[in-house]
């Protein structure tokens, strides 16, 4: 049986997550960081997307990747950061590598810029080598 990670549907009780305030209908929510799954950059802002829905925060994504890096989340291209976890595949497709968010019909694909596709595929394999009873030597 294929177990995927899967993120908790509720604020996160834990000390070390971050709340954020996000904007979502015209109202001001708080959004922790736990809930997030993949984020996108939208003009001056970032789109957090998360089960619940999404929401915009006026944060850069380089800040929120710089921040959430040992927490999970890795950049894919310059307009996107995704919870590595979730990643349930990564696949060439006709216009470079892409990252695949899920297994179900409602799965995301967002793509692979070259800039970062080495770190992706070195960690892809990293965790595939390790899910498969290897054990990782420099």
């Amino acid at each position: 049986m294929d177990k995927k990670p899967q993120r908790n549907n509720e604020l996160s009780g834990a000390p070390d997550d971050e709340v954020i305030p996000a904007m979502y209908a015209g109202r001001l929510v708080p959004v922790a960081r736990s809930q997030v799954q993949w984020a996108q950059t939208v003009g001056d802002y970032v789109r957090l997307h998360t089960p619940q829905g999404s929401y915009l925060v006026r944060k850069s994504l380089k800040s929120l990747a710089e921040q959430w890096a040992k927490h999970g989340f890795i950049r894919t291209h310059r307009f996107y950061l995704v919870y590595f976890p979730l990643v349930t595949d990564v696949w060439r497709g006709p216009s470079g590598y892409n990252v695949r968010l899920g297994s179900d019909q409602n799965a995301m694909n967002l793509p692979i810029s070259h800039q970062y596709e080495q770190k992706i595929k070195q960690r892809w394999i990293h965790r595939h080598h390790y899910e498969n009873g290897g054990s990782y030597t420099d």
